[in-house]
């Protein structure tokens, strides 16, 4: 029989094209930036924010609530930090000029009292270090006094002088700090650092003091500036810091229970003896040792297996990416102290960018953050590859290129108890504030926006983080942020379905796992746009087990007395191009915590064309 090709390509053009489905797994593998665009993993997003991913899939972050307000004027908290030990916890901010016990306010508006005051930088660096007589807080900043925490006291640390504690009673007069204080009976003096005043008694911190004053006898502050009887004799805080002036140093860590100190604008470590908190300091000079010039910018510990058992090693970085790392107990000792190696990695992004991931040291560098066990096997060319950041090096590339503010930023903390890792990110004038944020087990990168995190610490179970606006939110907690909604935004990768040609999306189907009803807003994009749709109001139930009118399925459970469900949802999309990727969006403004995760994706389309 004779075939018409002609009258049979008329017939087929003339019929419907048959539906096809594609499966969009939830992206568990998180941001993922450095792969082939054409061929990428299809368990990676191009946009995820404010979902974290897990292990199986991705869940909406909780929100955060505001924990303490240190500064009414709306000045940066530069740093928070924390002191634990036996049965206290203590968590302290810090502003441009005073100290704040923030551990349980009063109220998380009202600006409280200060517990140090009278600083000029507010941009510190802290460490606990445990010794014989106890454990304690020492802060540096390279502008003002070493600050010292015992666990109820703050001291204010300078050259050549010790710190006392003086008790008093019978007050006729408020003392003032920064006056001098006169024994009427010794005639010995001091600088009052600090008073703690309860009325009629209270204790003084001096400094400087001539003698010891004595018990019972009248002590005045200059210029009217405090009247009271000494109650007992002064005790001894901390001993006198000598060697370097303690104001120029801008880092601090312990090794092998012994202090060291970076100076400022210098390639010169300092190092105490071994469990003191003052004394002499001892100069270890790195001027011979690192070639490329700059200053010395971290210090910090290292623990490596020796193949007899964890052994810490000494680093010192630079402002230029060069690293040293040292072996040994003594420093004053060459045959107790020597160095392992000389390597090269990114330039590190500030002296807090650092942190402990179990043993390993990783750095926060311009090339992205990098393990130092990576360094000793690679040149800086092949260390990209292995940065923990490498699945984002295209976009943390493109960020730190970028113009910031001057607000220190590039500071991280690993939240064990969550397995995440947050890391902040600098201001960028015009732009959302956002922060980094990875799973620490699976790697896998996603963005948190709308949190103006400039620092962060971890008070028992739980993290902070500090604002541009002196506030203090407490992370993952509640279904807003301090009332106001947030996003959450979910673009997949751009995929050609393994098929030439255009593709017109139809439908998309999204399952979820969830608490509570919600309505999410599904939609899908074309040709690589980034441009989402405006999200819409919150619309997610305040009550568990509260189930809407999208079609719901029959798996229901109970864990923990909250009733969750699977559920699925269908949407008419419109989007046509050579590769396409679905995408979602659920915004949240309630009180209590949601628990919503994304299981997949299911994109229905129809073949157009090979253009």
């Amino acid at each position: 029989m004779f075939f018409d090709r002609t009258q049979s390509a008329v017939k087929r053009q003339g019929q419907a094209r048959p539906i096809q489905t594609h499966m969009f797994p939830a992206p568990r593998a998180g941001l993922i930036a450095n792969d082939n665009i054409a061929n990428p993993n299809p368990e990676s997003a191009t946009i995820l924010d404010n979902f974290y991913p897990t292990a199986k899939t991705v869940r909406l972050r909780r929100g955060s609530e505001l924990h303490a307000t240190v500064d009414t004027d709306g000045g940066t908290v530069f740093h928070l930090t924390t002191y634990e030990f036996g049965g206290t916890a203590k968590m302290f901010a810090a502003t441009q000029t005073e100290i704040f016990d923030v551990t349980t306010p009063v109220s998380p508006t009202a600006e409280p009292t200060p517990a140090v005051t009278g600083m000029t930088a507010g941009d510190w660096v802290s460490s606990q270090f445990t010794t014989t007589g106890g454990h304690y807080l020492l802060m540096v900043n390279g502008s003002d006094k070493m600050l010292h925490y015992d666990g109820t006291y703050w001291a204010q640390i300078g050259l050549n002088a010790a710190v006392t504690r003086l008790n008093y009673d019978a007050e006729t007069q408020t003392f003032i700090a920064g006056r001098t204080l006169t024994g009427g009976t010794s005639g010995h003096t001091a600088t009052i650092q600090s008073v703690i005043d309860n009325g009629a008694t209270g204790t003084l911190i001096l400094s400087g003091a001539t003698g010891i004053f004595q018990d019972n006898e009248t002590i005045t502050g200059s210029g009217g500036g405090g009247s009271a009887t000494a109650n007992g004799t002064a005790v001894s805080v901390v001993g006198a810091f000598t060697g370097v002036n303690p104001a120029t140093l801008t880092s601090v860590w312990e090794h092998k229970s012994r202090l060291w100190f970076i100076e400022s604008g210098t390639l010169s470590a300092w190092y105490l003896p071994v469990d003191s908190r003052t004394g002499a300091a001892v100069e270890f000079p790195l001027q011979g040792v690192f070639h490329k010039g700059g200053v010395l910018t971290i210090g910090a510990t290292w623990s490596v297996d020796s193949g007899s058992g964890l052994d810490d090693l000494q680093v010192f970085i630079t402002d230029q990416g060069e690293v040293a790392v040292y072996a040994g107990t003594d420093p004053s000792d060459a045959t107790k102290w020597a160095v392992v190696g000389i390597y090269q990695i990114g330039r590190p992004m500030g002296r807090k960018a650092f942190f402990q991931a179990g043993g390993d040291l990783a750095v926060i560098t311009d090339d992205g953050i990098v393990p130092i066990s990576q360094a000793l096997q690679k040149d800086r060319a092949a260390l990209s590859a292995m940065a923990i950041t490498y699945p984002i090096e295209d976009k943390w590339r493109q960020f730190v290129k970028q113009d910031v503010d001057t607000v220190p930023a590039f500071e991280g903390v690993l939240w064990g108890l969550e397995a995440m890792f947050l890391i902040t990110m600098p201001q960028i004038i015009g732009e959302e504030n956002f922060c980094y944020i990875a799973n620490s087990r699976t790697g896998a990168w996603a963005r948190f926006t709308g949190w103006d995190a400039r620092c962060f610490a971890l008070l028992g179970n739980e993290c902070y983080f500090g604002t541009s606006d002196g506030t203090i939110y407490q992370a993952e907690v509640g279904g807003s942020d301090n009332g106001a909604p947030y996003t959450g935004k979910i673009l997949m990768r751009y995929q050609s379905l393994k098929r030439a040609g255009i593709k017109n999306a139809t439908r998309v189907r999204a399952q979820f796992t969830a608490n509570r009803s919600f309505e999410p807003q599904i939609f899908t994009l074309a040709d690589f746009s980034e441009d989402l749709p405006t999200a819409g109001s919150n619309t997610m139930t305040e009550t568990t087990g509260v189930w809407g009118t999208v079609e719901w399925g029959e798996f229901v459970w109970q864990s923990g007395g909250i009733e969750y469900q699977t559920f699925s949802v269908w949407e008419t999309v419109q989007a046509s191009g050579n590769f396409v990727a679905p995408g979602v969006q659920i915004v949240s403004g309630i009180t209590s915590e949601p628990y919503v995760e994304l299981v997949g994706l299911w994109l229905q389309y129809e073949e157009g064309n090979i253009l």
